[in-house]
């Protein structure tokens, strides 16, 4: 009876996370804050669009969004100024998300909920799992996910001429692979970054807040394109 006499580790133990320092702990907690009102922003910034149908259009949040990353980026102005353009850029963001949220409730309005639902889990776990890695060893991934993101680019330029349904669902499902290793390393570059003297919380969660929105934008298609293709099956 050794066997069942092993013992077994508690939860603590299998999310420890001892080897972060309180001030990098202390920076994640800015973070994830800072990225939870971009996300609602984001959530507003959706709504929104309904009522002021220029805020969804495809050229004008493209334009505004671009400002306002630019902005930030170059960290212009004081934190408080920062932080309103960091909502800014989610509810632009948001509000570009509107026609394809359209298209989504058109098809079957229980998509949404799934794919929000979907994406915060693997974006959870996937964090969870780079905050409890004590080696930054994920950051040698960064090479393989930007040559992933070249390569998928062009194959969507290619398929503009081709129209392959195969190649468009190739780069949807490697889409979500690939925002996944991104949440995998811009979690440990955020760390390394901040242990390196880099105290800018948001650009830092500016970068979760756009893996997060891919990776939601890449789960809706596919949800939905799955949808009518089981409609037409019915039919």
């Amino acid at each position: 009876m050794e066997f069942f006499d092993r013992v077994q580790p508690g939860m603590e133990k299998l999310f420890t996370m001892s080897h972060l320092k309180s001030d990098t702990k202390a920076h994640l907690k800015k973070v994830y804050s800072a990225l939870t009102l971009t996300l609602m922003a984001a959530a507003a910034g959706s709504i929104l669009a309904i009522y002021v149908p220029l805020l969804g259009n495809a050229f004008v949040s493209l334009i505004a969004g671009m400002y306002l990353l630019y902005s930030l980026a170059s960290r212009q102005g004081t934190n408080r100024e920062r932080l309103v353009k960091m909502l800014g850029f989610g509810v632009v963001t948001g509000a570009g998300l509107r026609p394809l949220l359209n298209l989504t409730i058109r098809v079957n309005p229980n998509i949404m909920p799934t794919a929000f639902v979907l994406c915060s889990s693997i974006f959870i776990c996937f964090s969870l799992m780079s905050l409890m890695t004590k080696q930054r060893s994920l950051l040698y991934l960064g090479s393989m996910l930007f040559s992933a993101l070249s390569a998928m680019f062009w194959i969507n330029i290619s398929n503009i001429f081709i129209g392959s349904s195969g190649l468009s669902d190739l780069t949807l499902y490697g889409g979500v692979m690939v925002m996944s290793g991104f949440v995998c390393y811009d979690t440990q570059m955020m760390i390394a970054r901040f242990e390196m003297g880099d105290r800018d919380f948001i650009m830092h969660s500016v970068d979760l807040f756009v893996d997060f929105i891919h990776l939601f934008r890449k789960l809706l298609i596919i949800l939905t394109k799955k949808e009518e293709n089981n409609k037409r099956r019915r039919n």
